[in-house]
């Protein structure tokens, strides 16, 4: 009897802590208000907008310290999609930003300006992401062009190298992207004069884990969606790159049957062919980019951040399985080594996310849902001086959804300290899909009834 009380008192004790927890929400802030910004409007011309184009989106962090998000893992905070009609890489805006009124020479640090291409007639109609001085700010978006269906999407590509192209860039880009803005444009507001000061500020180490983010199903209404995590932008990328009938830098397409940028894939060829490149030149725009792709199953632990946490030492670990006991898969793997310089933001863009899930809070399914994984190094964050100069010290999300009426250009701002390694241990987080509960047959019987039922299992273990 007595020793019934004891379990009593301690899960009492258990259970109350579990209640009155506070929930560990990041701080929040807006921006500065531009307020002639638009709201896009669809193009018709494009497959319609999907009824989820702007969904929710969940931050948690890796409290169970093993690199996968399973419950335990705490939810941090929840946000809505930016969307734009162009393509998740034109939205980045690479070298066009606002106030990139200079032309820089090749070889300098150019920026990028992100904007929803309201009005392209009207550039104050636009709602822009403005970068801010060492901070990364992380964005979520749905782009309508990339959503179309290139097997039958035309948009005046031209028969040979320029359809191959294009159908073999843009194919599997349906779903959303995730873009991200690091440091930002040096202005002076006394001459009104865009100031390029190439002296280094920082360097950003991450790398992006992202596991069911390829897909392809049907939605009802709507057509076939192929999604297929990529690429679609690098900031520094090699002028080699350079399309010069769009004015834009592309990146070359990664092959996932080789875990390279093989240059001999029919997309590759037309690309070389389009862009009239030799094979050391697509060899030089690829050591170039400072965001790319890997192999996920063949990463060298030496060339990550945390090399005991790679998707392939997370899937050939028995201790680590989903809910239904199966590996856990990272199937694509994305390294960033950048450096910035004070005049210029830096930055990248993965696009082809399918953004999907078939979770039920009913069983509890919380490994059938698209997980993306961010790790940022300690070095990273780490302030070069006393005054914060010299790397990342701020990390924001920005969401688009928290007003229905001025969301998409009116966002507010989600900083994470990843600093505090005892919120963020391994300075880790995930963006999910689903806002998971405990499971059913521990946390319901806990709080509504699981005293007895306890009980009941500790007296039947020890008779």
């Amino acid at each position: 009897m007595r020793y019934s009380k004891l379990i009593i008192g301690f899960v009492s004790l258990a259970v109350m802590a579990l209640l009155v927890s506070p929930a560990h929400g990041a701080p929040r802030s807006w921006p500065n208000p531009q307020p002639t910004a638009q709201e896009p409007t669809p193009n018709p011309g494009f497959r319609d907008l999907r009824t989820d184009a702007v969904k929710e989106w969940y931050i948690y962090n890796d409290r169970n310290l093993n690199g996968i998000l399973d419950p335990g893992d705490q939810k941090i905070d929840v946000f809505k999609n930016w969307w734009t009609p162009v393509s998740a890489h034109s939205q980045h805006n690479y070298s066009n930003g606002p106030y990139a009124t200079t032309t820089f020479p090749d070889g300098d640090d150019w920026p990028s300006g992100p904007q929803n291409h309201a009005d392209l007639n009207i550039p104050s109609n636009n709602y822009w992401i403005e970068g801010a001085a060492n901070t990364i700010k992380f964005y979520m978006t749905y782009s309508q062009y990339d959503n179309n269906d290139f097997t039958t999407f035309d948009a005046g590509m031209q028969p040979g190298d320029d359809k191959t192209l294009k159908q073999g860039r843009n194919m599997y880009r349906n779903g959303y992207a995730m873009g991200w803005l690091t440091h930002r444009v040096k202005w002076d507001p006394q001459t009104n004069t865009f100031i390029n000061d190439q002296t280094p500020a920082g360097s950003v180490k991450m790398d992006v884990y992202v596991k069911d983010g390829q897909k392809t199903f049907n939605i009802n209404g709507w057509g076939t969606s192929r999604s297929d995590p990529n690429i679609t932008l690098s900031n520094d990328i090699s002028y080699l790159a350079k399309d010069a009938t769009e004015n834009q830098w592309h990146p070359p397409t990664f092959d996932p049957l080789t875990g390279t940028y093989n240059k001999n894939t029919p997309v590759n060829q037309a690309y070389m062919a389009q862009y009239g490149l030799t094979d050391a030149q697509f060899d030089t725009i690829v050591a170039s980019m400072e965001v790319g792709e890997v192999d996920a199953a063949g990463i060298n632990p030496g060339d990550v951040i945390w090399g005991g946490r790679t998707p392939d030492q997370i899937a050939n670990d028995p201790t680590l399985k989903d809910h239904a006991g199966n590996d856990y898969v990272y199937a694509d793997a994305f390294l960033e080594r950048s450096e910035y310089v004070e005049s210029s933001s830096d930055g990248g863009v993965i696009a082809g996310l399918a953004g999907q899930t078939s979770y039920d809070p009913q069983i509890n399914n919380w490994g059938d849902q698209q997980v993306i994984r961010i790790d940022i190094s300690a070095e990273t964050l780490a302030s070069g001086d006393p005054d914060g100069n010299g790397n990342i010290t701020t990390v924001q999300f920005l969401d688009f959804g928290y007003d229905p009426l001025t969301g998409q250009v009116n966002p507010m701002l989600i900083e994470l300290d990843l600093t505090d390694t005892d919120l963020f241990p391994e300075n880790r987080f995930y963006i999910a899909q689903v806002n998971m509960v405990p499971e059913p047959a521990t946390m319901i019987f806990v709080v509504a009834a699981g005293i007895p039922v306890l009980l009941k299992r500790r007296r039947k273990a020890k008779a």
